[in-house]
Protein backbone atom coordinates (compact mmCIF):
# COMPACT_ATOMS: atom_id res chain seq x y z
CA UNK A 1 0.00 0.00 0.00
CA UNK A 2 1.25 3.04 -1.11
CA UNK A 3 1.50 6.28 1.28
CA UNK A 4 0.55 9.01 0.35
CA UNK A 5 2.14 12.78 2.46
CA UNK A 6 -0.35 15.28 2.57
CA UNK A 7 0.77 18.88 2.54
CA UNK A 8 -1.01 21.92 4.56
CA UNK A 9 -3.67 24.08 2.94
CA UNK A 10 -2.91 27.22 2.10
CA UNK A 11 -2.38 29.39 5.82
CA UNK A 12 -1.76 25.85 7.35
CA UNK A 13 1.56 27.07 8.12
CA UNK A 14 0.70 30.54 9.22
CA UNK A 15 -2.47 30.62 11.00
CA UNK A 16 -2.83 30.88 14.71
CA UNK A 17 -6.08 29.45 15.99
CA UNK A 18 -7.49 31.51 19.06
CA UNK A 19 -9.66 31.07 21.53
CA UNK A 20 -9.21 26.97 20.45
CA UNK A 21 -10.51 28.02 17.39
CA UNK A 22 -9.93 28.42 13.43
CA UNK A 23 -11.45 29.01 10.56
CA UNK A 24 -11.55 27.10 6.91
CA UNK A 25 -12.58 29.33 3.87
CA UNK A 26 -13.86 27.66 1.06
CA UNK A 27 -12.37 30.00 -1.61
CA UNK A 28 -9.33 32.46 -1.38
CA UNK A 29 -10.22 35.78 1.40
CA UNK A 30 -11.18 38.56 -0.10
CA UNK A 31 -8.25 41.58 0.35
CA UNK A 32 -8.62 42.76 3.45
CA UNK A 33 -9.92 40.03 5.21
CA UNK A 34 -7.89 39.10 8.46
CA UNK A 35 -6.12 35.77 7.99
CA UNK A 36 -4.49 34.86 11.45
CA UNK A 37 -6.75 32.43 12.43
CA UNK A 38 -7.68 31.13 9.18
CA UNK A 39 -6.82 28.10 6.61
CA UNK A 40 -7.94 27.89 3.09
CA UNK A 41 -9.59 25.00 1.07
CA UNK A 42 -9.05 26.50 -2.52
CA UNK A 43 -12.29 26.20 -4.78
CA UNK A 44 -12.00 22.75 -6.71
CA UNK A 45 -9.29 20.93 -4.24
CA UNK A 46 -10.31 18.29 -2.52
CA UNK A 47 -9.90 18.47 0.94
CA UNK A 48 -8.76 14.78 1.43
CA UNK A 49 -5.16 15.91 -0.07
CA UNK A 50 -4.57 17.91 2.32
CA UNK A 51 -3.15 17.99 6.02
CA UNK A 52 -5.85 20.13 8.45
CA UNK A 53 -3.75 21.39 11.47
CA UNK A 54 -7.25 21.18 13.79
CA UNK A 55 -6.16 18.59 16.19
CA UNK A 56 -8.18 19.51 19.15
CA UNK A 57 -9.55 22.81 17.76
CA UNK A 58 -12.99 23.75 17.21
CA UNK A 59 -13.49 24.67 13.62
CA UNK A 60 -16.27 26.92 11.83
CA UNK A 61 -15.86 26.33 8.08
CA UNK A 62 -17.39 29.34 5.13
CA UNK A 63 -17.65 30.14 2.28
CA UNK A 64 -15.54 32.83 1.41
CA UNK A 65 -15.97 34.70 4.65
CA UNK A 66 -19.63 34.68 3.17
CA UNK A 67 -19.58 35.84 -0.20
CA UNK A 68 -18.68 33.04 -1.76
CA UNK A 69 -19.54 30.52 -3.47
CA UNK A 70 -22.31 27.67 -2.36
CA UNK A 71 -19.75 24.60 -0.48
CA UNK A 72 -21.28 21.42 -2.71
CA UNK A 73 -22.28 18.52 -0.41
CA UNK A 74 -19.66 16.48 -1.66
CA UNK A 75 -16.89 18.89 -0.98
CA UNK A 76 -18.75 19.21 2.66
CA UNK A 77 -18.70 15.55 3.33
CA UNK A 78 -15.13 15.74 2.22
CA UNK A 79 -14.49 18.61 4.43
CA UNK A 80 -16.02 16.72 7.17
CA UNK A 81 -14.00 13.33 6.58
CA UNK A 82 -10.38 15.14 6.32
CA UNK A 83 -11.15 17.45 9.88
CA UNK A 84 -12.31 14.27 11.87
CA UNK A 85 -9.66 12.57 10.30
CA UNK A 86 -6.88 15.06 11.40
CA UNK A 87 -8.80 15.62 15.02
CA UNK A 88 -11.05 18.80 15.07
CA UNK A 89 -12.58 18.63 18.16
CA UNK A 90 -15.99 20.46 17.08
CA UNK A 91 -16.83 21.52 13.33
CA UNK A 92 -19.40 24.09 12.37
CA UNK A 93 -20.02 24.69 8.42
CA UNK A 94 -21.86 27.61 6.94
CA UNK A 95 -22.54 28.30 3.38
CA UNK A 96 -23.95 24.53 1.89
CA UNK A 97 -26.38 24.93 -0.79
CA UNK A 98 -29.57 24.58 1.25
CA UNK A 99 -27.94 26.91 4.31
CA UNK A 100 -27.35 23.25 6.54
CA UNK A 101 -24.96 24.09 9.41
CA UNK A 102 -23.40 20.57 10.75
CA UNK A 103 -22.92 20.77 14.81
CA UNK A 104 -20.94 18.24 16.86
CA UNK A 105 -24.07 16.22 17.71
CA UNK A 106 -24.61 15.79 14.18
CA UNK A 107 -21.42 15.23 13.03
CA UNK A 108 -21.29 12.35 15.68
CA UNK A 109 -24.28 10.61 14.77
CA UNK A 110 -23.45 11.10 11.07
CA UNK A 111 -19.78 9.07 11.83
CA UNK A 112 -21.87 6.67 13.51
CA UNK A 113 -23.80 6.09 10.44
CA UNK A 114 -20.57 5.99 8.17
CA UNK A 115 -18.69 2.91 10.59
CA UNK A 116 -16.15 5.97 11.93
CA UNK A 117 -14.17 4.55 14.59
Amino acid sequence: MKTTKRTLPPYGKTTVPKNNAIRVLYGWPQAGYEAEQTIVLPVGKDPEQYHWPVKNLDVTCFARAYTGPKIPTDIVLSILEALVRDGAKSIVISGTPDGTHFWPGDLIKWAEVQGAE
